[in-house]
């Protein structure tokens, strides 16, 4: 996946390329060196977690007889916001004059579709009888800085039809090509982060839109299993 790529080489680049760390042998390696180095790590434990999950692979690959056994920093549960009803219509209408920040704000939050699957929704993927999207591949940047479409989405599972209120489909109307074709993904973000400091909402990300999707569908009795 490119968005892997890019988070690995980025990884490698930080913390092995030019580290007293990434310089030492493979075969001088031991159960100390690999915990003294995890342990000094300053980041978050998400982080921390995929440094040793490519270092771990990488070793395996070249020397699969050496296994370590270390100790991680445990998980954070992050302190999210999933907005209300009442937010999404306040936000809905502050970015009503931005067509395609308007567009993908609906469809994370009606639906629920990613950001990158929202911004690789092309007019051929909707069916305007049934007011359904098929989600067909996303929209993700490589370590070059530069924008691609990736066919398949991040799992199996996510390869999926999607029923959406009629208003969604009306807003994106008809066309051809790409619905978001002028905006990448990070820029759709950053004007969303703008949009919520002039509203004066809270701060809360274009994945959480997600979230409240989920909640409206259980709260309107969904089974949980279909919503996952």
């Amino acid at each position: 996946s490119p968005s892997t790529h890019k988070a690995y080489l980025s990884i490698y680049q930080t913390h092995f390329r030019e580290s007293y760390f990434g310089s030492l042998k493979l075969t001088s390696l031991d159960n100390l060196s690999v915990q003294t180095f995890i342990s000094d790590l300053d980041l978050s434990p998400k982080t921390v977690r995929n440094v040793s999950g490519l270092l771990s692979a990488s070793v395996r690959l070249f020397m699969p007889s050496k296994v370590f056994s270390i100790t991680l920093p445990q998980r954070k549960r992050p302190d999210l916001h999933t907005p209300t009803t009442r937010e999404i219509e306040i936000l809905m209408d502050e970015i009503k004059g931005d067509r395609e920040l308007y567009i993908c704000v609906m469809l994370c939050a009606f639906g629920p579709m990613r950001r990158s699957e929202a911004c690789a929704v092309q007019y051929s993927d909707i069916d305007y009888k049934t007011n359904s999207i098929t989600v067909r591949r996303a929209r993700v940047e490589t370590s070059e800085k530069k924008w691609v479409y990736k066919d398949m989405p991040k799992t199996d599972s996510s390869f999926r039809t999607i029923t959406y209120p009629e208003k969604t489909i009306k807003a994106i109307g008809h066309g051809f090509g790409y619905v978001i074709d002028k905006s990448t993904p990070t820029a759709l973000t950053r004007r969303m982060t703008r949009a919520l400091n002039r509203a004066g909402l809270p701060h809360f990300r274009m994945h959480d839109l997600r979230h409240y999707a989920a909640s409206i569908l259980h709260a309107i009795g969904i089974p949980d299993q279909y919503i996952m």
